[in-house]
This record gives C-alpha cells, sequence and structure tokens, in this order.
C-alpha cells in the first residue's frame, strides 16, 4: 500500500508542476493555479486517510457526537453544533470529506433535537432550517470551485492549441524554405534564382563580358 500511495503523490505533484508551469509561461493566474494544487493536494491527502483509516474515524465520530456518544441529548445537541460550525467553514472552503461530515452532523442534530423535543417544538423545525440553509451554502460553493476549475482547464487547453497550432505553421513554413533552398542548390547555373520574365526581356544570359 506504502508504494501505490508514494506513487500516487508523485504522479500528482507532477501534474501540479506542469500545470504551474503552464501558468507562468501564458500568463495566466499563478496565484490561482496555487489555489487550485493546494485544494487538489488538500483533496488527495483526505482521500489517502479515508482509504487508510476511514472506519477508525467513524467510529470516534460516532462515540463522540452520533449513536454512541454519551451524556444528555441537550449535552449532545450542543458538542454536534460546536463541531458544525467549523466542519461548514471547511466544507465551505472545500476541504475534502467536509461536506459529508456536515451532512452527519446534521442528521445527528436533527435526530437527537427530535429525540429530546419532540416534533411539534420551535426546536426541530429550527434544526431543520439551518441544515437546509448549511447544504445550500456549500453546494453552492461547490459549484462555484468546479466552475472556476473548468475555466482554468480550458484556458490552459486553448493555450497549449494555439502554441500546437503556431507550431504547425512555423514547420509548415520551415518545410517550404527548405524546399526552396533544395531547389537553388540544384540549380547550378549562374541565372538560378532569376526570374524568367527578367532574362528575357534584357537578355541576360548569365555571363558578364569582361
Amino acid at each position: 500500500m506504502g508504494s501505490g500511495i508514494n506513487k500516487t503523490f508523485r504522479d500528482f505533484e507532477t501534474q501540479a508542476a506542469d500545470r504551474l508551469r503552464i501558468a507562468k509561461q501564458y500568463g495566466f493566474d499563478v496565484v490561482a493555479i496555487d489555489k487550485i494544487n493546494a485544494e487538489q493536494r488538500l483533496a488527495l491527502d483526505q482521500q489517502t486517510m479515508q482509504q487508510a483509516v476511514g472506519s477508525l474515524q467513524t467510529l470516534l465520530s460516532d462515540l463522540d457526537t452520533g449513536d454512541l456518544a454519551q451524556g444528555s441529548l441537550v449535552d449532545q445537541i450542543a458538542k454536534i453544533k460546536d463541531q458544525l460550525t467549523g466542519t461548514i467553514s471547511d466544507a465551505m472552503n472545500g476541504v475534502d470529506g467536509a461536506a459529508d461530515k456536515v451532512a452527519q452532523f446534521e442528521r445527528d442534530l436533527i435526530d437527537k433535537t427530535k429525540q429530546a423535543f419532540g416534533t411539534a417544538g420551535p426546536e426541530l423545525a429550527a434544526a431543520e432550517d439551518q441544515a437546509k440553509s448549511a447544504a445550500e451554502q456549500i453546494i453552492q460553493a461547490e459549484q462555484d470551485r468546479i466552475k472556476a476549475a473548468e475555466d482554468a482547464s480550458k484556458a490552459t487547453n486553448d493555450a497549449l492549441n494555439e502554441n500546437n497550432d503556431q507550431n504547425a505553421v512555423m514547420i509548415q513554413k520551415l518545410s517550404n524554405i527548405e524546399q526552396l533552398l533544395g531547389g537553388s542548390s540544384s540549380d547550378t547555373s549562374a541565372t538560378a534564382g532569376i526570374p524568367t520574365y527578367l532574362s528575357t526581356a534584357t537578355g541576360f544570359s548569365g555571363q558578364l563580358n569582361l
């Protein structure tokens, strides 16, 4: 598993370095590219941790605020609300896995609020409204990040395509020049390269009589 993880991170760093090099070469927003690299690096870290010890993290969460949590319902609700604040902030900033944690915390909060206060009181309605608001804001923030990443990727691809087109034109021009030079070198007469209409009109044969 260790060698696989190392290769994953090496491949990512190579890709991130290429992305940054292209941004500098073509005058793109280097700060924005750095931010994308940082976000994707953090997402890769989180994904790797989830694959390695995700089940243990779930157990700790259940012991802390979930079904296995100790203490009164009121205490558990207060603890969930405290953890929600930071987790929502992480999710808004695109921290990988944070949105899933927010969803789980919100479910736990609604469930424990229902147990503690029932379904008729204002507490449950407030918990549900808060969950909806947080979810909508996080979804919008993620959509904005995806759009920004797509725009940056498209700009990079457009620049590469333009560069490839320019290279193709340059190669064609060089090929044409080589063909012209090749034709001239094969013609050893003194009139090589003199337009036909000049030699005909002037009677110049290519020889000078001194």
